[in-house]
């Protein structure tokens, strides 16, 4: 229990090193999609343990978003913290890409938008840096 707790605190107090998140709007991953650009949506929510874990451990580290950068891949956040419209949105999106529950990511290539790599609960650092590191270049 002691780990659990001192694994939460570090994830909770550890700083953003990524403040270039995007918030998910339908039209944007639309066009994001359309333009052969390159996406990671993370699914996830305020209250989730696993996603703030994911987040601050895989998606966050320098490692990750120096194959962001180099690969300009975009990241958006899809919250659904609160029960709205949007995350009902959100919610069904995650349910078409094969997910029902969260964390949950989906990594879109910009050369086969219609082909997502998607996975849940804890990710694994090495399978999402090799996932990052197939999309093209820009």
């Amino acid at each position: 229990m002691i780990v659990v707790g001192a694994q939460v605190s570090y994830v909770w107090l550890k700083p953003n090193a990524h403040d270039g998140w995007e918030e998910f709007e339908y039209e944007k991953f639309v066009a994001y999609r359309k333009a052969g650009r390159s996406m990671l949506i993370d699914f996830t929510a305020d209250w989730c343990v696993n996603c703030i874990t994911n987040e601050k451990r895989v998606y966050e580290s320098e490692e990750i978003l120096k194959v962001v950068r180099q690969k300009n891949i975009i990241m958006i956040r899809a919250d659904i913290t609160s029960a709205s419209p949007r995350s009902a949105m959100l919610k069904r999106l995650r349910g078409k890409l094969g997910g029902n529950s969260i964390p949950y990511v989906a990594i879109f290539p910009g050369n086969q938008p219609d082909k997502p790599h998607v996975r849940s609960a804890l990710v694994g650092f090495d399978d999402i840096k090799k996932l990052l590191e197939q999309c093209p270049d820009p």
